[in-house]
């Protein structure tokens, strides 16, 4: 379907969004082993096409400017000798990179390439410009041919008698069934966040004493904070910057615990025994945060339980835990 000429800086975003939301989800759910496996894409195994998806955006990042400038990036056929040749050269560079750093790495650079997209020209997004052109080329209209190789390859496994197991000394020294679990088999908490009125305090307190990594920020029209992972569990340091996104009940003004969140199979089926339960939908809070209502892969959907007690219900989950799959926090 043709791509609409004019758009606008909104627009251009929930593209981007709606994309990197799907790239993510196909590998949501994989195991450490599982993501290292080769034979993705050629050689390639989910951990490199992680890495090759963000040397892409490192690309973006490296030429957009110049473009904006009113000059030409350098052609990967004269400097690298063609496209291939740089992605094969990209990727041995980053082979020495662990996973953790890869992931992190993925993050950090999505992050940095949504906040130039927030603050360039309003007119380079809205026409076919050579700086939307070559945006479009690097991230939502490149996200989209690896969410679908990755998918093809998890139905490929699924349909296998056996998945390849990991090459092994002997017989007895195997590692697990890489086939388990593909899935969140039932909800997990993966998710904390407290409210608090100086972030950096507070993250220093988590990061300090418990060892805590930081792995992302937020800063947005309903929150600006902190997200740190012991590995298993995304922990958000989050500052509200109006009651409605804090939940009215509460108001910005309130430090401690705010929600918690659990990483589900599906939405609609959480829906539902959530409603069962008496649960209700936090439709306020979501608008606040600017959360897309039916949107499959939002991490941010908000319901209030018993005792007043905010949850959020993922599918993609967050930042910083084994299992995420989804950019955006919170």
């Amino acid at each position: 379907m043709p791509e609409v000429r004019l758009v606008n800086r909104q627009q251009v975003l929930k593209r981007l969004d709606k994309a990197w939301a799907a790239f993510n989800e196909s590998y949501a759910g994989l195991s450490d082993v599982q993501l290292m496996m080769p034979g993705v894409t050629g050689a390639w195994s989910v951990r490199d096409i992680l890495a090759h998806v963000t040397t892409w955006e490192e690309e973006a990042l490296k030429h957009l400017p110049v473009i904006l400038e009113g000059g030409t990036p350098p052609r990967y056929s004269v400097r690298y000798g063609g496209i291939d040749a740089f992605n094969a050269r990209m990727t041995e560079q980053k082979r020495s990179l662990s996973l953790p750093e890869i992931r992190a790495q993925l993050a950090a650079t999505h992050g940095r390439l949504v906040d130039f997209i927030q603050s360039a020209p309003a007119h380079q997004l809205a026409g076919e410009t050579r700086f939307r052109h070559r945006l479009r080329l690097d991230t939502y209209r490149h996200y989209p041919l690896h969410a679908a190789a990755i998918r093809q390859w998890r139905q490929r496994c699924e349909a296998a008698p056996v998945l390849p197991r990991a090459a092994a000394d002997g017989p007895d020294d195997r590692v697990d069934d890489v086939r388990t679990p593909w899935r969140v088999s039932m909800p997990k908490i993966k998710h904390i966040a407290l409210s608090t009125q100086d972030v950096e305090k507070t993250a220093q307190f988590y990061v300090e004493t418990f060892g805590m990594k930081e792995v992302g920020r937020v800063n947005d029209p309903g929150t600006r904070g902190v997200f740190l992972t012991d590995g298993d569990i995304n922990l958000a340091i989050l500052n509200f910057k109006n009651d409605v996104a804090a939940g009215i009940e509460r108001g910005k003004g309130f430090s401690g615990i705010h929600h918690i969140g659990f990483q589900v199979e599906s939405l609609d089926a959480i829906a539902d025994k959530l409603t069962s339960a008496g649960a209700s939908r936090r439709h306020d809070v979501e608008q606040a945060l600017g959360v897309v209502p039916g949107t499959e892969g939002n991490v941010e959907v908000k319901w209030t339980g018993p005792d007043g007690v905010m949850l959020d219900v993922s599918k993609t989950g967050w930042l910083g835990t084994e299992t995420f799959g989804g950019h955006r926090l919170g």
